[in-house]
């Protein structure tokens, strides 16, 4: 049996870092998670005479297949309980390192498969539990839609979806590291936010500041010189994550495109596309093919 699973990316439509917790390094955040029409693709085959088999490919060279893959670690944390065989292969349409959580939709989306087929019944808390374990995104992507995402990532709250329907996403082709940027942001961030009540400007706009973006920009002048550059052409940037994807927010899907079009005459090698909001981390029910 092969099943096929679309796994949507999010941006993050606001995101404000806190002062780091004593007791393990992580930064509590107050996020907006939005997800898009961005997707990659999961193929699963379901090997009923070989159980304890399991095998990864994918289209894009960059993605290790070997135990440090997001997928082989929630595999084997579950083999015991998994009486078949799996081969799956990952077409990957997100790009890596952009901040758009593309490996933890992939694992949101193979952990609610698991549930489903083994099946495991686990309750949804039970698989954010899990989730939280291998990437403090997957919570929210076993939601999906639009949230409000708190603490390390286990506090979600769905929230109505934001006027703004459609995003230019745009990837300049650099691959950040999360930890060297969290690193720099502690190191030039003198006036520490401590976690408090959720703006209201947040919840009703939804769109607002990145506490890590002037960090990015600081260290990556690229991202600045872009930054001039759209702003030339009138558009308001966003950066989504610790990077290195910028969005621009739209109303109208036409103004868009106009807008695609302009921007890859300038920067014809650069990854860029155009996205709605989607009300769902991955399509279900899944796609028996």
């Amino acid at each position: 049996m092969l099943y096929k699973i679309k796994t949507f990316a999010k941006i993050n439509l606001s995101l404000l870092v806190y002062r780091p917790r004593s007791k393990d390094g992580y930064h509590p955040i107050c996020s907006v998670f939005q997800n898009i029409s961005l997707f990659d693709e999961l193929k699963i085959k379901i090997l009923k005479n070989q159980p304890g088999y399991f095998k990864l490919s994918c289209n894009h060279p960059d993605v290790p297949l070997n135990s440090e893959n997001i997928l082989s670690k929630i595999y084997f944390k579950l083999k015991k309980d998994i009486p078949f065989g799996l081969d799956i292969h990952i077409q990957k349409n997100i790009p890596l390192g952009g901040g758009l959580g593309g490996g933890s939709s992939n694992a949101a989306a193979f952990l609610a498969f698991l549930n489903q087929y083994v099946p495991l019944n686990y309750s949804l808390k039970k698989l954010q539990n899990i989730g939280l374990k291998f990437g403090a995104d997957i919570p929210f992507f076993l939601v999906g839609g639009t949230a409000l995402v708190r603490g390390i990532g286990e506090k979600i709250r769905s929230l109505k979806p934001g006027t703004q329907k459609y995003f230019l996403v745009f990837n300049p082709g650099l691959h950040l590291n999360t930890q060297k940027i969290y690193q720099a942001f502690d190191a030039f961030t003198e006036n520490f936010l401590y976690p408090a009540k959720t703006p209201k400007r947040i919840l009703q706009g939804k769109i607002g500041p990145n506490s890590l973006q002037s960090v990015v920009f600081a260290q990556y002048p690229l991202f600045r010189d872009i930054e001039q550059q759209l702003q030339q052409l009138g558009a308001q940037v966003y950066m989504t994550g610790s990077g290195a994807t910028l969005f621009i927010p739209f109303k109208q899907l036409k103004a868009c495109h106009l807008f695609q079009a302009q921007l890859q005459e300038i920067y014809p090698d650069k990854f860029m596309c155009t996205v709605k909001t989607v009300d769902k981390s991955y399509r279900s029910p899944f796609i028996k093919v």
